[in-house]
């Protein structure tokens, strides 16, 4: 099985990654979240380099993400 800690996200595709963990985060805001520009969000999973642990067993798996839009 694969925890969620060896999940994370980030906003640019080469940029800092951070950990997916069951917390609210802010994925963007202010006036350029708004400017009609499509935002972009980059997810990297982590693996360890011994192949015959658990949390590199093949396997399907799901994670449900939920984005919540507000205004002011």
């Amino acid at each position: 099985m694969k925890p969620i800690s060896d999940l994370s996200w980030s906003t640019a595709a080469n940029g800092t990654f951070a950990a997916i963990t069951a917390s609210d985060a802010t994925f963007t805001s202010g006036a350029s979240a708004s400017n009609g520009t499509a935002a972009q969000v980059f997810f990297r999973t982590s693996w360890l380099s011994d192949f015959t642990s658990a949390s590199n067993a093949p396997g399907t798996y799901s994670l449900p993400i939920v984005f919540t839009l507000t205004a002011p």
